[in-house]
Parts: structure tokens; C-alpha cells; sequence
């Protein structure tokens, strides 16, 4: 029989373990390497000599595995000191196998049962991103066997640097099934060795490929798997390099197996925090000691999600702990010790360590976001050229120094070109419009969801959500996929948003795609549906509104504070919009003017410009806003009136909506609180807003925009020579706009007017609904 086990990194054959002649210290001294340290060997010395002295089977067994935890660059114990340790103990081979088995030990059944299992693929790749890091090799593959035929399996790794490439190279070798025995992984399968590959043959020569080598992982006489290893450069490869990089492939190989088993990845972090240590300690910037505690720290506890050490080299790991030991310096020489915040910023890589909810956040958000807009107006510009943009953010469970309070955030940017460049928007095939990061770095698990939601996304106009089952660690994936729309203002009100609704969320993550969908993927802690349903909502409105970069910072903060819901922060925006286009504030002195010139067209058409720039200049956008921000309570009760009146869980009748919109006691209600009389004025306009509206898709589930049908017989008192048959009104993520009609059918067409700067803004939306009107008009 044949058994890996993790703690001594070997696989071990399990054919001599009856009992022998009393067994000495003397024999395990020779074992230990010069380089160990005394302290290591006594204490090694000490519990073996318990083990052996007392045999008392299982128990102290078990106890010797818990006390003498085995790394790879401290003790490299050889497979005869473990093989004489355990014949000192009279023990049944099968028992033996049993408890080496329950302490994490791989089997021959055990690579059976989880070779094709998807969660291998996942493990794999943690491995092989390890593999990568041990010699600098850019790319990397596995290979395993079914049947007689031997296959490339999903998981790979590929560098950032030259990912376009791998990306291709991959496509083309994960086509490709030997029979063993024939290919140039066929043949090698059967040698059992490591060998430096031909890279003249296809489709090595194809890309560019100068070295090549094959790992085989061979297990009781039988090679289960391979590893290849790919690189533009040439490399001059030693035997005894080969060699100790097949090792140590075959071991992280057989570590997936044990990690499935055990539920743990343990081993596998040791062996990336080893070289994420020797990284940092080749720097020469830091002592030994404190890189050994802040390494520590940083792995095992300060709470990062398992998932950023996996998206994570151990070169970039190194040069976030290097940074972050640096951060936590300043801090502390500044006098505030938990306020450790950094930034790392490169060409295709951006990353942020921040305290949460710290004005640092902020900042790092609004970087971030106009980072996003600068390659989504790119891939306007050259979709032939567009990048995928992806944004990752973590947040810890612990403080990063002693007795402190506050919890570390995260943030990463990348970006990483589509192999193809942008896809037709309705192409929904994650192959052809994602990334080679994104196809590199998920899980299986992960694919699947967002293929998903990729194909209602790829043709609905408004946002699609969708709540996934929870995860094995406690969180519930909540996706949010929406065509591609301006980052403005999104993930500071991400952020707000689900700490105004108490939502936990330690991992996040923002996926760009080339066939213009945005993908949100949140991790939670348990909620009620109730909140994750409330926010949903929230998120649909910021998405079909105007980027908050638009709106006036005093709605969108009685929004993200939670004053305002997310049905009021939409009906303050169409409501104070209605107000801006009609409100009528007419004066006593036009009045008698207009009817000195009611004969004398040139003159009254001068009264009325001046009459109309005379109320824009007192009723501005910005008068409206600061009106509603003053008196957001009553305007929440004029809210309330409205969702009365519209809401389909109310089924108010005809007779009853009529009785609502004769009732005067909200009017009342508006003259006795408000002291300014623009102010009422304008709140009065907000009731004639609901009075006047016929029809609204405002508490329709699904929506791209906000739409009124609104009766024309408030325009009774204003200038106009002539009332509309209809009016609507539809506002929208980059528009709004008026449709106007003086007939049930008329003809009619579609103006779209651009602005090129803020001021031609202001100039055309002052004159949309008279122009809109006009054009109706024309017999």
C-alpha cells in the first residue's frame, strides 16, 4: 500500500512497520540537517523519545503529529526517520494506514474519487500558481488520466504580463487528448521522469515557446498526473533543478487531495507563505524577526478572506506585506497606530490597504472609479483594443494591531485585454467575452454562476439580480449583472449602501466583459431576504438614474444616509424635474403687461422672455434641491401621496384616488410649516406632480427608465396657446425627455439633443419642453 502524507511531504510505503529491536536516540540524530537549529532538534528529540518510551498507540500519535508541526524550510525530516519512528510501536499496518488516513494521509482511492471532481480543478489551481512562483516560470498547465486517454484539465496558470498570449496558447492546448504512450505527453506519461520538452513541435513553436518541461506525479508506480511548464525564454535547465522542482510539484499535486479530504488548504498556504517569506527577506529591508511575526500576522491573523490568497502571486503577496509592514510604521510614528493606509499603483495593477470607513476609502473609491471610466471610454474609442477591468475589494475580521478596533479594507484594480476585442452585445459565451484572467482565475463553481446571469444580461435593458445558494464558508453570493454605464459615484454608494442596510460583506467583486455587461458579486453574511430585496431596489434606481457626478450632492446624501429611501431619491429626482419645467410663478405685473401688449405680437413676445428668464433665474435646479433638502420629511409625505394613489397594493378605486387628489389638508399642511414662499410654491408644484399623473411604471419590478403619462390640464394656466391631447414624461440613466402630442394619433419622430459642456446643458434643457412643444405644434 501507498499513502502520501502532508506533515512529512513524502509518499511513503507502508511495508515495514512490525515491530524491531528497542530503538536509541542515536538513530535520529544523523537525520536532521546541520542548518536545523538545536532548540528544533531537542524538541523533536523529546517528543519522539515520548513516542517511543510509552507506546501508547493512537493517542500519542496523534499527540506527536499536533506537537511537531513539519515545514518545509525548518526540518526536512527523511523518510526513514519517520519509517523508524513508527516501528518502535506495535501497530497494524491497516490500523496504521486508518490513522495516518484520519490525520489528513492521501490514498490510492482517495486520487481516484477526487481526480475528476471539480473541486480538484479549483485546489489545482492554487498549486500551480505556487509551482509558478518556485522558479519564475510564466505559465503552467496539468494533465491527468482517464482511461487511456490523458487530457488538459480546466485549471492553469498564466502571468499577467503576458497573459494575451497564454490566453491563446490555452485555448489551443486544452483541445488536445493523447493516448498514453503516444504525443509528446503521451511519451513522457509513460517514462515517468522530469524532461525538458521540444518546444519545436505544435503548438509550442506557434506561440513563441523557447523551454518546456513535463513533471509527472507519480503515485504507487503509476503516473496520475503531470504538470507542464511553459516560457518564451530560453532557459538552461540542470538536472538537479529538474529535479527538485518535479519534488516539489508532485507535492503540491498530491497536497489537492489532501486539502479535499481534510476540508483544510493548510498545507498549501505554509508552503506560499515560505516563499512569500523568502521574497521579502531577500529584500533586506526588514529584520528576520519581525518578517517571521508580520508574516504570521498577515496569513493567520488579521482575517483576510482565503480567496485573496489565491487571486495573489507570492511576489505581489510580498509586496503587500512589505508595504503594509511600512504602513503600520508611519502610522504608528504618526501617533495613530490603526491608521495603516497604502497604495500601490501600476500600469495594469492597482492596490489599496485602507481602514474602513475611513475618508482614505473614499478617496481610493473615487480613484478607482474614474480608473474604470478611463477604460470603458477607451473601449469606445478602440474596441478592437479593449480591456477587461476587474475590481476586487476584501475586508478583514480582525484589527491589524493589538487591542485596536477598526478592520482593514482592501481594494485591487487590473485590467487585462479581451482576446478578441468587444463582442456583439448580444454574445453571452464567457469564452469568447471574458478576459484569459478571468477564465484563469475563477473557479468552476464561479464560471457557472456567471454564465448564468451573463444570458438574461446580455439583451434586458434593466438590471438583473439573482441570489446564488451559500457557500460552504457561511456567505451567499448576490450578482447584479447590468449593461455598462458610467462608474461615477458607484462603488462609494456600493459601499454606503450596504452599510445604511446592515449588510456584512467581505468580498466583492466587479467583472467588466466584452459584450458591455458589468457584473457585481457580493459575498454576505446571513441576511433576511427582506434586506437583500431592499437593497436590490436601492441598486436598480442608482443604475437607471443619472450618475451621482449629475445630481446634486444634497439628494444623493439624504439617499446614502438613509433619510431617503431609494422610491423617494427617484421621486425627488422626476418630481423636482417636473417643478423645474412648471412650475408657474407668474407675476401681478406680467399679467397687466400682457394686456396693454395683447394686440402688439412683437412686444408680448419680448414680456414673455423676459417673463420666463425672470423665473428661471429665481427657480434655478439648485433652488428646487435646496428646497426639498430643507423640507425632505413633508416631501416624503408628498411621497406618500403618491404611492397611495399609483402603489398596486393599495387598489385605491377611481372614486377613492379622486377623493385623494380633492383632499387639501397635505396643501394646508405645506402653508403652515413653510415659511418661504418660493418654498411653498415649489412644494405645491410636487403635489400638482401627483395630481397630474395618469400612468407610471414607477412601481413596475422591472424597468430601464422611469415613465409618466401626466394629463395636460395643469398647462391650463400657463402661456401656452394651446393645451396638448398628451403629454409624457420619461427620464432615464443618460436622458430625459418629453414626449408631446395635440391629437390621439399624430405624426411625429424622435430629437436627440447632445450637449457638449455643462453650459449648452443648462441652455437646452431650459428650452427641452418648449421646443418639444413647438415641433408638436407644427400643423
Amino acid at each position: 500500500m501507498e499513502l502520501f502524507y502532508p506533515k512529512c511531504r513524502k509518499t511513503w510505503q507502508l511495508n515495514c512497520v512490525m515491530p524491531q529491536n528497542e530503538v536509541t536516540l542515536k538513530k535520529f540524530k544523523g537525520s536532521c540537517t546541520p542548518e536545523q537549529t538545536s532548540t528544533r532538534r531537542t524538541t523533536m528529540e523529546e517528543h519522539l523519545f515520548i513516542l517511543l518510551q510509552l507506546k501508547e498507540g493512537l493517542r500519542l500519535l496523534s499527540f506527536f503529529f499536533q506537537l511537531v508541526p513539519i515545514q518545509m524550510p525548518l526540518i526536512d525530516l527523511e523518510t526513514h526517520l519517520w519509517k523508524t519512528a513508527l516501528e518502535g510501536l506495535h501497530l497494524n499496518p491497516k490500523f496504521l494506514q486508518r490513522l495516518l488516513e484520519k490525520a489528513g494521509g492521501v490514498t490510492e482511492s482517495d486520487i481516484t474519487r477526487f481526480t475528476s471532481d471539480v473541486e480538484f480543478y479549483n485546489e489545482l489551481r492554487k498549486s500551480l500558481s505556487l509551482i509558478c512562483a518556485k522558479d519564475n516560470w510564466p505559465y503552467a498547465e496539468a494533465w491527468t488520466q482517464n482511461g487511456n486517454q490523458i487530457s488538459c484539465i480546466p485549471s492553469w496558470y498564466g502571468d499577467d504580463k503576458q497573459l494575451k498570449n497564454l490566453s491563446a496558447l490555452r485555448v489551443a492546448t486544452e483541445k488536445q487528448v493523447f493516448e498514453v504512450g503516444q504525443g509528446y505527453i503521451g511519451q513522457a506519461w509513460l517514462r515517468q521522469r522530469p524532461e525538458v520538452m521540444n518546444t519545436k513541435q505544435k503548438p509550442f513553436q506557434q506561440f513563441g515557446i523557447k523551454s518546456a518541461i513535463f513533471l509527472p506525479v507519480v503515485f504507487a508506480s503509476r503516473t496520475i498526473g503531470g504538470i507542464v511548464l511553459l516560457d518564451t525564454k530560453q532557459r538552461d535547465i540542470s538536472a538537479s533543478a529538474l529535479s527538485e522542482l518535479s519534488s516539489f510539484s508532485s507535492r503540491m499535486f498530491l497536497y489537492c487531495f489532501s486539502s479535499l479530504k481534510s476540508k483544510l488548504d493548510k498545507h498549501m498556504y505554509e508552503e506560499q507563505m515560505n516563499i512569500v517569506s523568502n521574497l521579502i527577506n531577500q529584500e533586506k529591508i526588514f529584520n528576520a524577526n519581525l518578517i517571521f511575526e508580520e508574516v504570521d500576522r498577515y496569513y493567520n491573523h488579521l482575517g483576510i478572506p482565503e480567496y485573496y490568497f489565491q487571486s495573489f502571486s507570492p511576489q505581489e503577496i510580498a509586496q503587500h506585506i512589505l508595504s503594509f509592514i511600512a504602513a503600520k510604521k508611519v502610522a504608528q510614528a504618526s501617533g495613530n497606530r490603526e491608521n495603516i493606509r497604502f497604495s500601490i499603483e501600476k500600469a495594469e495593477q492597482n492596490f489599496y490597504f485602507f481602514r474602513v470607513n475611513n475618508e482614505f476609502q473614499t478617496q481610493v473609491e473615487k480613484r478607482i472609479e474614474q480608473k474604470l471610466e478611463n477604460v470603458l471610454t477607451a473601449n469606445k474609442k478602440n474596441p478592437s483594443a479593449a480591456e477587461s477591468c476587474s475590481v476586487v475589494y476584501f475586508e478583514t475580521t480582525n484589527p491589524p494591531v493589538k487591542d485596536g478596533t477598526s478592520r482593514l479594507g482592501i481594494y485591487s484594480f487590473s485590467t487585462s485585454p479581451f482576446p478578441n476585442g468587444a463582442t456583439s452585445e448580444t454574445e453571452t459565451d464567457l469564452l469568447k467575452v471574458a478576459s484569459g484572467k478571468f477564465m484563469r482565475d475563477k473557479t468552476q463553481a464561479g464560471k457557472e454562476f456567471y454564465q448564468k446571469i451573463m444570458i438574461p444580461a446580455s439583451t434586458s435593458l434593466s438590471p438583473v439580480f439573482e441570489v446564488f445558494p451559500a457557500r460552504p464558508d457561511g456567505t451567499t453570493p448576490l450578482m447584479i449583472a447590468f449593461k455598462q454605464r458610467s462608474a461615477e459615484g458607484f462603488l462609494s454608494c456600493l459601499s454606503k449602501l450596504l452599510t445604511v442596510n446592515g449588510i456584512e460583506c467581505n468580498r466583492r467583486f466587479i467583472e467588466g466583459f466584452a459584450n458591455g455587461v458589468m457584473v457585481v458579486t457580493l459575498y454576505t453574511m446571513p441576511t433576511s431576504m427582506a434586506v437583500i430585496n431592499q437593497f436590490f431596489e436601492q441598486i436598480g434606481v442608482v443604475l437607471m438614474m443619472p450618475p451621482f457626478s449629475l445630481i446634486s450632492p444634497a439628494i444623493t446624501n439624504l439617499f446614502l444616509s438613509g433619510a431617503f429611501n431609494s422610491n423617494h431619491y427617484a421621486y425627488s429626482l422626476v418630481a423636482s424635474d417636473f417643478c423645474y419645467h412648471f412650475l408657474n410663478q407668474r407675476l401681478e405685473e406680467y399679467g397687466l403687461l400682457s394686456a396693454v401688449f395683447k394686440n402688439d405680437p412683437l412686444n408680448r413676445g419680448r414680456l414673455e422672455m423676459l417673463q420666463k428668464r425672470l423665473r428661471r433665474d429665481a427657480v434655478t435646479e439648485s433652488r428646487i434641491i435646496s428646497c426639498i433638502e430643507r423640507n425632505y420629511e413633508l416631501v416624503k409625505e408628498i411621497y406618500a401621496e403618491f404611492q397611495t394613489l399609483f402603489l398596486p397594493n393599495f387598489s385605491t378605486t377611481p372614486e377613492e384616488r379622486k377623493k385623494i387628489r380633492e383632499d387639501g389638508r397635505l396643501l394646508t399642511k405645506i402653508k403652515k410649516s413653510v415659511q418661504s414662499p418660493l418654498d411653498e410654491q415649489i412644494l405645491r408644484t410636487l403635489v400638482t406632480f401627483n395630481h397630474s399623473v395618469l400612468k407610471t411604471n414607477f412601481f413596475k419590478a422591472t424597468k430601464s427608465a422611469l415613465a409618466f403619462r401626466l394629463n395636460p390640464a395643469f398647462l391650463g394656466d400657463s402661456d401656452l396657446p394651446e393645451i396638448p391631447f398628451a403629454l409624457f414624461f420619461v427620464k432615464g440613466l443618460e436622458f430625459q425627455g418629453f414626449h408631446v402630442r395635440f391629437r390621439d394619433v399624430s405624426r411625429g419622430g424622435i430629437r436627440i439633443i447632445k450637449s457638449n459642456n455643462s453650459q449648452q446643458y443648462n441652455k437646452n434643457l431650459e428650452a427641452l419642453f418648449s421646443e418639444n412643444y413647438n415641433l408638436a405644434s407644427t400643423h
